[in-house]
């Protein structure tokens, strides 16, 4: 048994992972892991918690997250088979969604204890997760929690993001340019009259001034 905080002190956290022949019969995911399981740590530069929570939700979208990553449920056991259900994996999705948007539950969901290993090894700790769905419960609550963001965009196909930095509003660049048209749109609608007409007063002041100038001369 592991908690969270724990994890999070210079601990790696990984899952046994492998898997073979995985294909959709109906809405139900059905394959078996591999004979040689290794241990997945995420993939590199980024956390797959964001992959997930961002993941399409169709049952051949469940089909390749599990034929790439593995069940959320249920640990791995070398040749055995496994099967995954449409809407459980769904239901998996959601709460994690819920813990990212909601910061509260996640400091009080990181209190509760994760099943799993710990083992020493080298002079450094290495908890191997029961299953993926703690793998990706543990990706979550150790990340910093001021930047678990949901970007503004709200048709955005990738809305979890972790923020590089603390002002950001918007998941990328193409997002945020979305962003700057839609605040430039909004400021017309509501000042654009406004600023037209002052301009044409500008305008006529303007004109006023250099047609005394000229009458002077």
């Amino acid at each position: 048994m592991l908690t969270p905080a724990l994890s999070s002190r210079n601990v790696r956290f990984c899952v046994l992972a492998g898997v073979e022949d995985v294909r959709l019969v109906g809405k139900e995911v059905v394959g078996r892991f591999q004979a040689n399981l290794k241990e997945f740590y995420g993939p590199p530069r980024r956390r797959l918690i964001e992959d997930f929570l961002n993941w399409p939700h169709d049952p051949e979208d469940v089909l390749r997250f599990t034929s790439k990553y593995g069940p959320l449920r249920g640990a791995a056991v070398e040749g055995t088979a496994f099967a995954v259900s449409w809407f459980p994996w769904y239901a998996d999705q959601r709460v994690l969604q819920n813990l990212w948007r909601n910061r509260s539950i996640l400091r009080s969901s990181a209190s509760e204890s994760v099943e799993g290993s710990l083992e020493l090894r080298q002079g450094s700790l290495t908890y191997t997760a029961s299953d993926l769905y703690t793998f990706l419960y543990l990706d979550l609550v150790t990340c910093e929690a001021k930047r678990l963001r949901i970007c503004k965009r709200g048709d955005c196909p990738h809305r979890y993001f972790i923020a590089g930095h603390l002002k950001q509003r918007f998941c990328d660049e193409k997002c945020a340019q979305w962003g700057q048209r839609e605040w430039k749109k909004h400021w017309w609608t509501e000042h654009g009259a406004a600023w037209r007409q002052e301009r044409r007063e500008s305008k006529l002041k303007k004109k006023g001034g250099r047609n005394v100038t000229h009458k002077t001369r």
